[in-house]
């Protein structure tokens, strides 16, 4: 899922996602988030659309958008692994993951 916008490639949550990260064995960076957030916003501006930053994240991990208003499924599950993890207030925000998928 490519935004003529971004620079950095990413697949929607899925099995062709998981598929690429275990046929080129790379981890899987799952960003959360929700389309009226304004921090989702900013994490977009200043990293997806930087050319430099997306080249790395292309090359090394098979990266995942979600937005946790279409699926709640996933946004609940990634949600406590993060709050119970790192903090609260983190999942306030868009909440980033990485994922081994072997």
């Amino acid at each position: 899922m490519t935004d003529q916008n971004f620079a950095l490639y990413r697949f929607p949550w899925g099995e062709e996602a998981f598929a690429k990260a275990r046929e080129e064995q790379k981890l899987v960076f799952l960003s959360v988030g929700y389309s009226t957030c304004h921090w989702c916003h900013v994490m977009e501006k200043e990293s997806f659309e930087n050319k430099d930053i997306a080249k790395i994240m292309n090359n090394d991990f098979v990266c995942i958008k979600v937005d946790r208003e279409e699926r709640p499924d996933v946004d609940k599950i990634y949600m406590t692994f993060i709050q119970v993890t790192v903090s609260y207030l983190s999942s306030l925000f868009a909440d980033d993951v990485y994922l081994n998928d072997s």
